[in-house]
């Protein structure tokens, strides 16, 4: 069937017209399609179970300016995400507002909700404008909200996380104290904000205050609530005896202890032992810090600068700030996921007990630097002076044991680092770790038996670690890796081409016969037609 020129040129506009269309309707309808591993853009099977005990409308509204979702696209992952979670149950509605269209500032500030100010760059012209990105939870007569987010990685954890706390009415408290003299709300000013953000409700005490408020703990429910312990340098002998005590009645902790300190303000240099009782706790526990530093070729990069009036900057790996890779992070809901754990004048932990489970390690070339008793500073911690291997050092290379869990007797659990400054404000702001703060939300997850929210958070995270394959997955898995990528991936285009001619030089071969079909029918019709013809005449 032939197609006329008024044919071609309806068809041409309305393909136009068509493609317009298709447009125009695309951001208001759109399909999406989670093909990642384990589903990590949908809601998960521990969300779903909770949406069991709704009995009213749980209402949740977002509050996004439309300048923001303009600079950063990424918030339509959360307004997408939000329309996925309410369509898992029908107790749940959702619904977006721009606050400043609606005059809703007042109302927002009452809820706890603010504006932040961005920067924006617009035909060479900088300004600030205020923003919102908020989401709140309405059920009965109960909100929470989440003050500001900005990307939908952990959504679905903080959505979860607040609506168990709406329906159970109750909080997730936490006990926060510093054993080894440094402020909490300064020194580590980081920790209480960050487990607030993610659904705790932290408690600063004294090392003096909860040895006193002890007795009411192990007589009410407060040994149910988790202790986060910083240091344990400064402790007495009765504020390690209510530690030992809370432990052995059955309560959780997380314990950053060492038995060296490091001035992190000043010189860096360690000094040390210090507080043997606490550590002989530790050591009855069966998981203890050895008494020398660790350090690992696996390090971070600082950079140091001279004093002089036109500064020179170097950098240089400091072997005494162990970075561990995912390849040394265990199987362990912890630690499982998490990338570029920071560990700072670490001492390695020593594990006497069948039940110790490991999270973190140190690399294969690590070694323990043993304290030099004839010197005045027992060991050397300058960046410039402090040697890079293990080898260089006079020491063998070893895989140290970081990180460790472990449960006693009496129902007691523990996680022990063997770093005090692991989540000191100075040195996360030096490092950037946040790493090691979700180390410890997590951690505080898991002892909390909070394994659904835990798992929920774990999703979010994508592990790029695929060198976490032994050498012998590696090896069964290189025949096929080559036979994809070295034969048929390059096969595969030129198969598609010498198809594609093909069938066009059958389909000529086809059109050919046919158009030559006709003249020779006619041909022998106007042949037979003649000499009929003259067999007539004759």
């Amino acid at each position: 069937m032939k197609t006329t020129q008024s044919g071609r040129k309806i068809i041409l506009c309305l393909s136009i017209l068509f493609g317009w269309l298709v447009l125009l309707l695309s951001e208001q309808c759109y399909l999406k399609f989670d093909g990642t591993e384990g589903k990590r853009f949908s809601v998960s099977d521990a969300s779903r179970e909770l949406f069991r005990e709704l009995t009213e409308p749980l209402r949740i509204t977002y509050y996004v300016s439309p300048e923001l979702s303009r600079l950063y696209p990424q918030t339509r992952d959360i307004r997408d995400f939000l329309s996925a979670y309410a369509a898992e149950c029908d107790y749940i509605s959702f619904e977006f507002e721009d606050p400043v269209a609606e005059n809703l500032e007042q109302s927002l500030l009452v809820q706890g909700i603010t504006g932040r100010r961005i920067q924006t760059v617009e035909k060479n012209k900088t300004e600030y404008v205020t923003v919102y990105s908020a989401v709140l939870l309405e059920y009965l007569d109960k909100t929470t909200v989440i003050p500001f987010i900005f990307t939908a990685e952990t959504l679905e954890y903080e959505l979860t996380s607040l609506l168990e706390q709406l329906l159970s009415g109750t909080t997730r408290p936490v006990f926060i104290v510093s054993g080894n003299g440094l402020d909490v709300e300064t020194d580590y000013s980081y920790v209480g904000p960050w487990l607030a953000s993610a659904g705790f409700s932290p408690e600063i005490l004294s090392a003096g205050n909860f040895e006193a408020r002890l007795p009411e703990l192990l007589r009410g429910t407060g040994i149910s609530t988790p202790l986060v312990l910083l240091g344990c340098s400064h402790l007495t002998a009765g504020q390690t005896d209510a530690v030992r005590q809370f432990v052995e009645s059955g309560g959780k902790s997380i314990l950053f202890a060492s038995s060296l300190e490091t001035d992190i303000y000043g010189s860096w240099d360690v000094t040390g032992p210090v507080q043997a009782d606490f550590i002989s706790v530790l050591k009855s526990w069966g998981l203890s810090p050895q008494p020398g530093l660790a350090a690992d070729i696996s390090c971070f990069r600082v950079t140091l600068y001279s004093d002089d009036t036109v500064p020179v900057y170097e950098s240089l790996n400091y072997p005494l700030w162990i970075t561990s890779l995912p390849r040394y992070t265990t199987d362990h809901s912890v630690a499982e996921k998490l990338q570029g754990i920071q560990f700072f004048w670490c001492q390695p932990l020593v594990a006497e007990s069948e039940t110790v489970v490991p999270l973190v390690f140190s690399s294969p070339e690590a070694w323990c630097i043993l304290p030099d008793e004839t010197r005045e500073q027992p060991f050397v911690t300058n960046p410039f002076t402090v040697p890079g291997s293990a080898a260089a050092a006079g020491y063998e290379s070893e895989q140290l044991l970081l990180a460790a869990e472990q449960t006693i007797p009496g129902g007691g659990q523990f996680i022990l680092v063997g770093d005090q400054y692991f989540v000191a404000t100075m040195m996360l702001d030096y490092t950037g770790a946040a790493a090691n703060l979700d180390f410890l939300v997590n951690a505080l997850l898991f002892l909390s038996g909070e394994q659904n929210l835990l798992s929920i958070r774990n999703r979010t995270t994508v592990s790029t670690a695929l060198y976490k394959a032994d050498e012998t997955a590696l090896t069964a898995g290189r025949t096929p890796v080559l036979l994809i990528t070295g034969v048929l991936c390059p096969l595969l285009p030129a198969g598609a081409a010498c198809t594609i001619m093909l069938i066009r030089k059958i389909r000529q071969k086809r059109n050919k016969s046919r158009k030559q079909l006709p003249r020779s029918r006619n041909r022998n019709q106007s042949v037979r037609s003649g000499s009929s013809g003259q067999e007539v005449s004759e």
